[in-house]
């Protein structure tokens, strides 16, 4: 009777001493977290959006840096798909026919990084400080499926998008916007979306209405298995994910 006791006893000591070490090592660990977040905050940008609206095709961002490290390099990144109606989702148009420029016959759809610029002309945020922020939406388009290294680039903005996709009968395309920076090692960071949204160019004969608006994504979904191909960077894009695929 005496061992069983004495092992029962030793059994719950063991528990004890397990139960203990458990929340040691939750404490430690959410020590060490916030360690690093304070070194992190002090190393890397944390720049959220408190505000944002668009005014004349232009994109007018109130930012705040919530870290001690300075952002850099803000910018607008623009990533657009023109599409048609298939009966049961979104079918993409990856080319299209390139007027004005005889160098330049065909044309495929780019991301493009419009810097951002305050008041003063500057593309900076500094730690803790909060500031305004404007970008004249452009879309980018390259002669090259491989994009500018191996291309030239044209970029339109949106009344020359509109009247260039119209005429070729195209009616809707779906934008894709955010805002990219980056730190003092240059280091681009995580993209922050901004909105995503389709324009339908008989609704939407300006960007503001198309923002106000703002048509989801959800109404009539991108299949993945109907793209003839994708770029590649398109297809590492975290923000396409879950949008463009079909909704179930």
């Amino acid at each position: 009777m005496e061992s069983e006791a004495f092992g029962i006893s030793l059994a719950i000591v063991a528990a004890i001493i397990s139960i203990y070490n458990a929340i040691l090592f939750y404490r430690q660990s959410k020590l060490v977290e916030k360690q690093t977040l304070l070194q992190r905050s002090q190393v890397y940008p944390y720049v959220r959006i408190r505000e944002a609206n668009v005014e004349k095709g232009t994109f007018k961002l109130a930012l705040e840096n919530m870290a001690e490290a300075p952002a850099f390099e803000l910018g607008l990144l623009v990533s657009f798909v023109p599409c048609s109606l298939g009966e049961k989702h979104w079918r993409f148009i990856d080319e299209i026919t390139w007027t004005g420029d005889d160098e330049m016959k065909t044309a495929y759809p780019r991301r493009a990084v419009i810097p951002f610029k305050n008041q003063k002309g500057l593309s900076r945020l500094y730690g803790k400080e909060k500031d305004t922020y404007n970008a004249k939406l452009l879309f980018l388009f390259s002669s090259s499926k491989k994009g500018l290294w191996e291309g030239k680039g044209k970029a339109d903005d949106f009344a020359e998008l509109r009247r260039r996709l119209t005429d070729q009968g195209i009616r809707f395309v779906a934008l894709m916007i955010a805002l990219v920076y980056k730190d003092v090692a240059e280091t681009v960071e995580e993209f922050e979306p901004i909105k995503d949204f389709v324009v339908d160019f008989q609704k939407h004969d300006t960007l503001e209405k198309a923002w106000k608006e703002g048509i989801p994504f959800s109404d009539k979904s991108i299949g993945y298995e109907e793209i003839p191909f994708i770029d590649y960077d398109f297809y590492r894009f975290k923000s396409y994910r879950g949008r463009l695929e079909p909704f179930r």
